[in-house]
């Protein structure tokens, strides 16, 4: 589950504006001054326990879609389990994950370290 709260997120001047620019597109049931909304949806591991949520929002439906959002699963505090995932949205609180397309990648097999200079 994620929860958005853009009072506390630093990105409140981010998100009023991305709400405010829906008005050519369905009015979300939510804005930036409403309380937290939990965005309860399943990953591909079956859970929603999900985290580290990015979300874009486009004027014009990007892939069909004018909500985007990376994040990365985490049941029970897996680190095996937190692959990069996707999922899409028509009106910022119904998301699904696209099709065959999660997890964007694999866990490494174990005993590979990566090492990123």
């Amino acid at each position: 589950m994620i929860v958005v709260n853009a009072s506390v997120t630093g990105e409140k001047a981010k998100l009023a504006s991305a709400v405010t620019s829906l008005a050519a597109t369905p009015q979300p049931a939510w804005n930036a001054s409403d309380k937290p909304v939990a965005l309860d949806f399943s990953n591909y591991l079956g859970n929603a326990e999900n985290i580290h949520p990015k979300v874009l929002h486009f004027d014009q439906p990007w892939a069909g879609h004018n909500w985007w959002m990376a994040y990365t699963p985490y049941p029970l505090g897996d680190t095996d389990a937190e692959n990069p995932c996707i999922a899409a949205s028509d009106d910022g609180l119904h998301w699904y994950a696209p099709a065959n397309i999660n997890p964007l990648a694999l866990t490494p097999p174990t005993g590979i370290t990566l090492i990123l200079i």
